[in-house]
């Protein structure tokens, strides 16, 4: 995904790029990658991302998207993924989220098949699976099982509204 910044940034006739990565296992070491990448073509990224998620006016000779937008998955201040930025979109009292969490976290360490990393998806989609379409993402949205409207799910539309305004 970064090398793919370079060649998106010069595409012709582009107002606006959005750019949206994992922070997966260290936030920082990806911020500063992204600001590498982005300084080869002349644009100036910030020390930290913005909390609201990041916007660059460029004004880069290189580069022709003329705003450029970095959101790092969950919510810019801590590592994780995609996952972990869903699972701020399950309401506190879902009884089904509460249930897959510990089934997850009930399964021994030396057992699991998957990394430590993962725990975060796999409980997502152990919650998925009790949904009325099992695994499907837009079903859950759909139903209301997933709120959009909550932080930081809700920051994300507003970056994503300004980024492309």
């Amino acid at each position: 995904m970064i090398r793919s910044i370079q060649p998106e940034c010069k595409v012709e006739d582009r107002d606006a790029l959005g750019l949206i990565v994992d922070a997966d296992q260290d936030l920082e070491a990806v911020w500063a990658q992204i600001g590498d990448t982005l300084s080869k073509i002349g644009i100036v990224t910030p020390d930290h991302p913005d909390p609201d998620g990041t916007l660059i006016e460029t004004e880069s000779e290189v580069a022709v998207a003329h705003r450029v937008g970095i959101w790092v998955m969950p919510d810019n201040r801590q590592s994780g993924g995609m996952e972990d930025f869903l699972i701020y979109g399950i309401k506190k009292s879902d009884i089904l989220w509460k249930i897959s969490e510990e089934f997850i976290d009930n399964i021994p360490q030396k057992i699991r098949e998957f990394d430590d990393r993962h725990v975060s998806k796999a409980k997502l989609h152990a919650w998925l699976s009790t949904k009325k379409l099992p695994g499907r993402l837009e079903s859950a949205i759909k139903s209301g099982s997933l709120d959009v409207d909550l932080d930081p799910l809700e920051q994300f539309i507003c970056w994503l509204n300004d980024l492309f305004a």
